[in-house]
């Protein structure tokens, strides 16, 4: 996940290390912040690529409209020959909204102009005019043009940490990244109502629920939490870490998102919480690129 900014040698150079490292995709949020722009930067990244991924973890629908992204994101998906993941997320940052005077309107009303946008995206993908009338979004006779290399769509990757979502993630996506539990985090005063595994399985729970039979097509994804750590000392490594957050050690520890330890450490628990918990994809950011390498080595066999 690249969330920092770079000049054009700097992101030309990442990009080839991502590449060059065994890493699969390339990732950009998608925020107001100071972070480059992401449908340009994929562009480029792939222009500087020849086989990675790129995609927005995940783009904020409240920031474009879906016919104008759906349009950005097919000529990603003709420009990189087929390699766009197509993330979406009904934006959660509160920030964002203030800082550009957009409304930050109540989760369900976010998640539900999310659910309409993503019905609208896939219809002007098919490239057939599109005439559509919903309750938060319009269109006469658009035109899908260009059309998406990869059919019938890009893989849909949908970041998410509650049941509404969740549960339509399981029915569309083809990536679903779980993202934290408010559940899981003091709040208030009052200390975490859940263990991150306990919500994690929880959460997988709604993903199944929603996709049925075709659950295990789906792809389960995870952002690693910062800071990750390759050490030796894993267990003054989650001291430090449980006193920077105010949590119990072994609440830190029983994160499926926490890489602390050594990089056989780090592996065995990764091949448990793909067995308990379906996680086969995990996203790193760029200042532990190299911290993590190590571990992409042996998970893609190299």
């Amino acid at each position: 996940m690249a969330a920092r900014l770079h000049d054009a040698q700097s992101w030309r150079g990442l990009c080839r290390e991502v590449e060059e490292l065994g890493y699969s995709a390339l990732y950009i949020p998608d925020t107001c912040t100071a972070q480059m722009g992401p449908l340009a930067a994929l562009g480029a990244a792939a222009a500087h690529t020849k086989s990675l991924r790129v995609g927005m973890l995940v783009a904020n629908n409240d920031l474009r409209n879906p016919a104008v992204l759906a349009k950005e994101l097919a000529t990603l998906d003709v420009l990189s020959a087929g390699r766009l993941d197509w993330g979406m997320g009904a934006g959660w940052f509160r920030p964002d909204y203030r800082s550009i005077g957009l409304p930050f309107d109540r989760p369900a009303v976010r998640v539900d102009r999310m659910i309409e946008a993503v019905d609208l995206v896939q219809r002007i993908f098919s490239g057939a005019p599109v005439t559509y009338e919903g309750r938060h979004y319009t269109s006469k006779d658009l035109l899908g043009a260009p059309e998406p290399v990869q059919k019938p769509h890009p893989p849909l990757l949908i970041g998410a940490a509650e049941r509404k979502m969740l549960t339509f993630a399981g029915e569309k996506a083809d990536m679903v990244s779980v993202n934290r539990s408010f559940s899981t985090v003091p709040f208030g005063g009052r200390p975490p109502r859940k263990r991150p595994d306990e919500a994690v399985a929880d959460q997988i729970g709604w993903i199944r629920a929603g996709a049925g039979g075709r659950f295990n097509d789906i792809e389960i994804s995870m952002e690693v939490n910062p800071p990750l750590m390759v050490t030796a000392r894993r267990r003054a490594a989650l001291a430090r870490l449980a006193e920077s957050t105010g949590l119990p050690p072994e609440q830190v520890a029983a994160d499926p998102r926490t890489w602390v330890g050594s990089t056989q450490a780090i592996l065995e628990s990764l091949h448990s919480h793909r067995e308990r918990f379906g996680v086969s994809h995990w996203v790193v950011y760029e200042q532990y690129l190299r911290d993590a390498a190590p571990i992409v080595a042996e998970l893609a066999g190299r």
